[in-house]
């Protein structure tokens, strides 16, 4: 299960990007989603926006990495849920 503290963090990240872009959904997957980290755990997000429809994927998480202060293994970002339903059919 999810720790609170890794929430909080998330919540924190979630608020910071909410200034530059309007934000549908952020998923948090992996093992902080699960509770099973460890020392290097990262966050594993995917950041759902209609504002990074038309994007090439490199182009959606320009400057992001300056909102989370830390680093960032992978962001996924999406411009929509259908979008992300495909990505996650090519990953099974």
């Amino acid at each position: 299960m999810v720790q609170k503290k890794d929430l909080e963090i998330v919540r924190k990240f979630k608020k910071k990007l909410s200034k530059k872009l309007t934000i549908k959904k952020i998923i948090l997957f992996g093992s902080r989603a699960t509770g099973k980290t460890h020392k290097w755990s990262d966050f594993d997000l995917i950041v759902v926006s209609d504002e990074f429809k038309g994007k090439k994927s490199f182009e959606r998480g320009i400057g992001f990495h300056n909102d989370w202060g830390m680093i960032i293994r992978l962001i996924s970002y999406v411009s929509h849920l259908k979008n992300l339903i495909d990505w996650k059919k090519g990953q099974l």
